[in-house]
Formats: structure tokens, C-alpha cells, sequence
């Protein structure tokens, strides 16, 4: 195994999701700017954009328990916090 030669003094802070230190490579996920383009809604389809978005919150509301509860059998309650 390669030995890990720091480039840097850099010291990231964040929330711990297991004990201890650790020492390594870090990969810093900067985000991406997304773009949504705005379009206008006619009157008679309105109802049915809001359905369609009240659908789309309970669905990512089922995934996000799903993955907790996933989580929390693999990995225990402190790491599956984070989906609280």
C-alpha cells in the first residue's frame, strides 16, 4: 500500500459519523449549480402540477426513510442520524 504523503496543511471540519481520526485523501464535493427553467403553467393543468408535486415530496419522504432505515440495520443510530 502506498504511504499517504500530505500535499498540504489543510484541516476540514465537518459532522463526525464514526469515532476516531482519520488521515487519507479527501474528496470535496463543491456541489453543481442547477438550472431550472421557468415556464409558465396554464390555469386548467395547474391542479394537476400540484398533485404532481405533492407525489414527488411524499415519494423522496419514502426514500429517505427507506435509506434510514437501511442505514440504521447496516450501520447503527449514530450514522443514521444523518437522515433525521
Amino acid at each position: 500500500m502506498k504511504k499517504f504523503e500530505p500535499k498540504a496543511d489543510t484541516i476540514l471540519q465537518g459532522e463526525a459519523v464514526s469515532p476516531g481520526v482519520a488521515i487519507g485523501r479527501v474528496l470535496l464535493y463543491s456541489g453543481m449549480q442547477l438550472v431550472v427553467d421557468k415556464r409558465a403553467v396554464p390555469a386548467e393543468a395547474l391542479s394537476a402540477e400540484i398533485a404532481k408535486f405533492h407525489s414527488a415530496i411524499a415519494n423522496t419522504k419514502l426514500d429517505v426513510n427507506r435509506d434510514r432505515a437501511v442505514a440504521l440495520e447496516q450501520i447503527g443510530e449514530a450514522a443514521a442520524q444523518v437522515f433525521e
